[in-house]
């Protein structure tokens, strides 16, 4: 068993209908929009529970970036952990 596979869904359909409206308004079809929504969720209660913050915390820090990648922008602390990995 993975270790997502582990961890509860935290999310409701509703809440990834909401979700996926926002990435339509950005311009993602809606089959792609669900499949955002759905991995955005998920992401947001893993790393509520590995940063030990809230889930609203978590997905207002994923939601950012997601809109900063909209416009182009690359947020410092995303390009911080990438060249972290590299390293590994």
């Amino acid at each position: 068993m993975d270790r997502d596979s582990q961890l509860p869904i935290l999310f409701n359909v509703n809440e990834q209908e909401q979700l996926a409206k926002v990435f339509e308004g950005l311009g993602a079809e809606s089959k792609q929009a669900l499949i955002m929504a759905r991995q955005l969720l998920r992401r947001a209660d893993q790393l509520a529970v590995e940063k030990n913050i809230s889930r609203v915390e978590s997905l207002k820090r994923l939601m950012r970036l997601c809109l900063e990648g909209f416009h182009g922008k690359i947020d410092p602390d995303f390009a911080l952990t990438k060249r972290e990995n590299e390293k590994k």
